[in-house]
């Protein structure tokens, strides 16, 4: 089966080509789907390069910086694989961790798998950040009637044909909570299981983009998702 793992990309020059180099050397069967959203540092430059020396890297420039979702959109209608996923360009997750999420489906043991940051208590800073995410992983978990711990990961492994593609709307962050729920709200049939992840959080000043603002928008597309749509 053939993985589709789709990296946004917006001004991470420092980490960019390590996280594309590793992602490309986990043993599986995959596409690597690059999206470049407008970068202004060096970014676009170096996936050039990389398009150069490894030409089964598919890379999409987006002109201008529209969001993360946005740049997931982009990516998700390039994929063609039986199975999606996404890699932060950060690297503050491990690509070779997802290997066992991405096995749960090929097994057939599974048709959607959460990477949690959660289920490995060393890996997180107890800051505002993790009990704002503590948070509204409780409130979808009570929202989608699923035991759920890391609403927020990057790494949702999931089979294509249980998402309308065209149908995603969210632009930034929001993008994290509107695939959680359209591929489980109102779905019992759907299996779904969580895996414990490796976590390498990095700061502000070494470019982390995601502000507090964004957990009281992901909370009111929870609610939006749950009931009205």
């Amino acid at each position: 089966m053939l993985t589709s793992i789709i990296i946004p990309a917006y001004n991470e020059q420092e980490t960019i080509f390590k996280a594309v180099e590793a992602t490309r050397s986990i043993n599986l069967e995959k596409e690597i789907i690059v999206v470049e959203n407008g970068s202004t540092d060096r970014t676009s430059e170096i996936l050039r390069g990389i398009q150069s020396a490894w030409p089964e890297i598919k890379v999409v420039f987006n002109p201008m910086n529209a969001g993360k979702g946005h740049g997931v959109r982009l990516g998700m209608k390039e994929a063609k694989g039986e199975i999606i996923t996404f890699q932060d360009a950060d690297l503050e997750l491990d690509p070779c961790e997802l290997i066992p999420l991405i096995d749960l489906i090929k097994s057939g043991k599974a048709d959607v798998v959460f990477g949690s940051r959660f289920r490995k208590w060393n890996c997180f800073r107890f800051n505002r950040y993790f009990f704002g995410n503590i948070f509204l992983s409780a409130i979808a978990g009570l929202l989608l009637g699923r035991v759920m711990t890391d609403v927020e990961t990057c790494y949702k492994v999931f089979r294509s044909d249980l998402i309308d593609k065209a149908h995603l709307r969210s632009t930034g962050f929001e993008i994290e909570i509107e695939v959680a729920f359209k591929l489980l709200a109102r779905r019992r049939n759907v299996r779904y299981v969580e895996v414990p992840i490796s976590y390498y959080p990095r700061s502000h000043r070494q470019g982390k983009k995601i502000r507090v603002g964004d957990g009281f928008l992901a909370l009111g597309n929870m609610i939006r998702y749950a009931f009205f749509q």
